[in-house]
């Protein structure tokens, strides 16, 4: 469905960005 696809896109992108963020933490 569109709403999946809206929804999932931005939720990707987010957990990317959490990713990259714990791993600047523990590299810290």
């Amino acid at each position: 469905m569109v709403i999946n696809a809206i929804i999932n896109i931005p939720l990707r992108r987010l957990s990317q960005i959490v990713m990259l963020f714990n791993l600047s933490l523990f590299s810290l």
